[in-house]
């Protein structure tokens, strides 16, 4: 059985975000200093200030 396209896409967005990551550590929600919002926080937890 194939991957749907809807799973096939969010687990991209997932392995960008990995790959991403330590560029975009100002961003990341773990980082008790960031200076913004990641969108990918903003998809991942589906609301509008990243926090779960």
């Amino acid at each position: 059985m194939s991957m749907s396209f809807g799973l096939r896409n969010e687990l991209n967005r997932i392995r960008e975000y990995i790959r991403n990551n330590p560029l975009r550590w100002e961003l990341d929600r773990e980082n008790p200093k960031r200076i913004d919002i990641d969108e990918f926080d903003k998809w991942l937890y589906g609301d509008c200030n990243g926090d779960s």
